[in-house]
Order: structure tokens, then C-alpha cells, then sequence
């Protein structure tokens, strides 16, 4: 099993490295820029392009049908006041049945619905609210995410032509190459500390295969649990803090 261990953090480390002098440093390096920057741009604009969607284009579309759908409910030749008074004492079927898939309770309805003169109006834009508020979130956050992925893409492509020049070529998988085996050190580094933590129990539940002294005798597992960079500055990172 130790020899497994070392072979798989080996084979990662490889990979990683091969990875990166084939898309050498600009792709690679551009590729984590260009999903944590489209996270971040989205997680930071997401409200006021989410409050654009909803009064440009969503509120009206979802609120408008439910208002048309309450108001072939109300008695006509009545007041308003009197028409809303009267279809919550009769609470037809239809009504029901749509303030329970809103998850709305009559009493709360009715209250809504009394507080306009426009009864049906301000009960769907009620009603409709929630379910505008997180569709809109979810196309703003959408919009934004690929959105700026597609621009840093494209400014990603445009650098990595220009790193394609005989001179730079070379520089730019060389960087590559170093800059994989660093993730791929990180991957091992993240492999071995869990198994440090994790092997004096799996010598419990699997004691044919895992044995105390599984990760004391590989060579890289060992080395990357001993030297945890964490560790080195003096981070317990168990208790979540400096010692």
C-alpha cells in the first residue's frame, strides 16, 4: 500500500506537470484567473443586475398573469373593497389552490389584498415576489458568470497566441512546467496530510490493508506530511489558528 501511495502522488505530480507545459503558463494561470474573477464578478454584481432583470423584463411578466388570473375571480359589479371581502369568504377552488402553491396562508392574502384599492394587483405582486427575486438572482449571477468568463477568454486566447512566439514559446512552457508541478506538489501536499490524519483509523476499519506505519514508510507521502507548509509557519491547523 505505501508503494500505491507514493506511485499515485508520483503519477499526479507528472500529470500535472505535463498538463501545464502543454498549455503552458498564460492558459493555465488564465484559466484559474478567469473562474475566481468571474465568481467573484458575479457573487459582487449580482444584486443591481438582478434588480435591473426584474423591473426591465421579469416582475411584470410573472406578476401580470397571476393579477389577470385573481381578477376574472372578483365579482365585477361589486366594490373593490366588497369584491375582495367576498372572494375570500367564498375562497373558490381556483384561489386556493394558487395561494397554497405560493405557500401563502388566505389570512395573509386577504390582508395583502385589502391594503389597495387594485386588490388583484397587489396580491400577485405579493405573491410573485419571492419567485421573482431568486429567478432574477439566478440569471443575473448566470449572465455575469459567463459573461466575464467569455471576455477573460478571450483576452486569454489573445495572450496566449502572442506566448506562442519562438522566444516566448519556450519561456511560456517552461513556466508551465513549473507552475504544474507546483499544483500537482499542492495536490500530493493535500493527499498526504489527509492520510496522516486518516490512517489510524483505517488501520481500524481495513487493517489488511492500511497498517500504522503505511505512511512512515513511503518516501514522497512522508516528505510532503512532514514538511505541511502550515506546519511550517507554526499553524495548528486543526484548532484552526496559530499555535
Amino acid at each position: 500500500m505505501s508503494l500505491l501511495i507514493d506511485l499515485l502522488l508520483l503519477a499526479i505530480i507528472v500529470v500535472c506537470a505535463a498538463v501545464g507545459v502543454r498549455r503552458g503558463f498564460v492558459r493555465t494561470i488564465m484559466g484559474f484567473v478567469t473562474f475566481f474573477a468571474s465568481m467573484l464578478g458575479a457573487w459582487y454584481f449580482t444584486k443591481p443586475v438582478s434588480m435591473w432583470i426584474s423591473e426591465s423584463f421579469l416582475a411584470e411578466r410573472i406578476t401580470d398573469p397571476i393579477a389577470q388570473f385573481i381578477r376574472r375571480m372578483l365579482v365585477p359589479s361589486l366594490e373593490p373593497s366588497e369584491a375582495t371581502a367576498k372572494l375570500f369568504s367564498d375562497m373558490p377552488e381556483a384561489l386556493s389552490s394558487l395561494l397554497t402553491r405560493f405557500g401563502t396562508a388566505p389570512s395573509v392574502a386577504q390582508s395583502v389584498a385589502a391594503e389597495s384599492a387594485d386588490a388583484a394587483g397587489e396580491l400577485a405582486k405579493f405573491l410573485a415576489q419571492p419567485a421573482v427575486r431568486v429567478i432574477s438572482d439566478m440569471l443575473a449571477f448566470l449572465l455575469l458568470f459567463f459573461g466575464i468568463s467569455l471576455v477573460l477568454s478571450i483576452i486569454s486566447a489573445g495572450l496566449n497566441a502572442i506566448f506562442k512566439l519562438p522566444v516566448l514559446s519556450a519561456l511560456n512552457r517552461a513556466a508551465g512546467l513549473a507552475f504544474g508541478i507546483l499544483v500537482g506538489a499542492l495536490y500530493a501536499w493535500v493527499i498526504s496530510y489527509v492520510l496522516l490524519l486518516s490512517v489510524p483509523y483505517l488501520t481500524q476499519v481495513f487493517p489488511d490493508q492500511f497498517t500504522p506505519a503505511t505512511l512512515s514508510d513511503t518516501i514522497i507521502a512522508s516528505w510532503f506530511a512532514a514538511n505541511n507548509p502550515l506546519t511550517l509557519l507554526d499553524i495548528d491547523i486543526i484548532g484552526g489558528g496559530p499555535k
